[in-house]
């Protein structure tokens, strides 16, 4: 995915994402559950910060509720974690069957998800990077004064106040994203099927799952932060 890479000649510069069309970045079976985690636990990591899961939580337990409280807040991230992965996977899992039909193809599959996977790598980038940057740009004053005198006790944590308008990049990086992980599938497409409409017709599943990640990551990403509550 990076703008770099090097070659017999040295480093060489090319576009970005460009060479996830180049070779067979997965072939392996366990690697492309493996890119759904990467999907999924920045969205989860998200979603337990909006107001309607604190809102849940909050409903479901107790306030002081104690040992039992604790584990079946423990238990209901648990779920959460578990089911909205499966949820994921499968709905990738569905557009890898679908489009063997839509693009009216004898291809298993199993080798049409692993051959599209890479295409989600860009989407997962810019998850992580939407969700992690705010992070960092507000926890940069406390670690650029524990850089400065990293054996003094601080007196206390400085934190950075991040204007209004960062949400807009956080929505932009999350669109970026999609618009290359777009961009990718189009080109691995064309390399898998033969001809011009097959390699069309076998993304329209992909689309419809890619639409649903987006809609997803979006609205977690509007929501205001709330600290989880439970755990």
């Amino acid at each position: 995915m990076a703008p770099v890479h090097r070659t017999e000649d040295g480093v060489r510069l090319r576009l970005p994402t460009t060479g996830l069309t180049e070779t067979e970045t997965l072939e392996g079976p366990d690697e492309t559950p493996f890119v759904l985690a990467l999907l999924w636990v920045t969205t989860f990591d998200g979603l337990v910060s909006t107001p309607p899961w604190a809102a849940f939580v909050r409903a479901v337990i107790p306030d002081g509720g104690g040992l039992p409280g604790y584990l079946l807040a423990l238990a209901l991230y648990l779920a959460a974690l578990v089911a909205g992965y499966v949820l994921f996977l499968a709905a990738y899992r569905w557009a890898a069957r679908t489009s063997r039909s839509t693009a009216g193809s004898y291809v298993a599959p199993g080798a049409i998800g692993r051959w599209f996977v890479p295409s989600l790598l860009p989407i997962a980038a810019g998850y992580h990077v939407a969700h992690f940057l705010g992070y960092f740009l507000t926890l940069s004053p406390a670690l650029a004064a524990t850089l400065t005198s990293p054996f003094a006790a601080p007196a206390g944590v400085e934190v950075a106040v991040l204007p209004g308008w960062y949400s807009t990049v956080q929505l932009a990086l999350v669109v970026l994203g999609h618009m290359l992980a777009v961009w990718v599938a189009h080109g691995l497409s064309f390399e898998l099927f033969p001809g011009t409409f097959k390699p069309i017709r076998s993304q329209y599943p992909f689309i419809v799952v890619m639409v649903f990640y987006t809609m997803t990551s979006m609205w977690v990403i509007s929501q205001p932060y709330v600290a989880p509550p439970g755990v």
